[in-house]
């Protein structure tokens, strides 16, 4: 009989460490998720700030619309008012994490796409832009931010991953192509 009871102790003391060992995962696991959710907010925040490396590349690539008397700071802060993302399913598996994340954006690509179509239709003739008028250089002006005010707000769901590194869940160095993609509808302009 001290036997059994010995054994039902044993049974219950391996029990009980390996439930503690399985709630420790899960709460490693939170924490994980916790970092990573933390990470991204922060970076995808961050598309709103003039100073940050997307925001730059894609104010690089509209600058030459200043030479339509476009202020692009102002159409890309009008761009990015709609813009709102929410962070889903993050999947842990070792060291290894991927974070689905909902974008919610009017794609710049398609909106600078109906611009141009836009901008054609009016202009039948041949002309270089020191030609133009600036009268059309106003009515260029206006398309744009037509194309822009009437593009639909889009959902687009995105897979960023992560690596933990000495103890910290770090984005591979894919996350920028990611973001601009997403961001952009990786349109060819980007």
């Amino acid at each position: 009989m001290k036997q059994k009871i010995v054994q039902l102790g044993f049974i219950i003391v391996i029990t009980c460490a390996q439930f503690l060992i399985i709630a420790g995962c899960g709460q490693n696991e939170a924490l994980a998720a916790k970092d990573i959710s933390e990470q991204l907010s922060m970076k995808l925040e961050s598309v709103k700030d003039s100073n940050s490396d997307v925001n730059k590349i894609i104010k690089s690539n509209l600058s030459e619309l200043s030479a339509i008397g476009l202020d692009v700071d102002s159409y890309i802060v009008s761009w990015l008012e709609d813009y709102y993302y929410s962070i889903g399913e993050i999947a842990i598996d070792g060291d290894n994490a991927i974070a689905t994340v909902t974008i919610n954006i009017k794609q710049l690509g398609p909106i600078l796409d109906r611009a141009i179509t836009d901008i054609n239709n009016l202009n039948t003739y041949n002309s270089s832009f020191s030609e133009l008028t600036a009268g059309f250089m106003s009515k260029v002006r206006e398309l744009m931010q037509q194309a822009l005010d009437e593009a639909p707000l889009e959902a687009v769901v995105i897979n960023f991953a992560f690596m933990k590194t000495d103890g910290a869940w770090i984005p591979d160095s894919s996350f920028k192509e990611v973001l601009r993609f997403a961001l952009t509808s990786n349109s060819v302009l980007f």
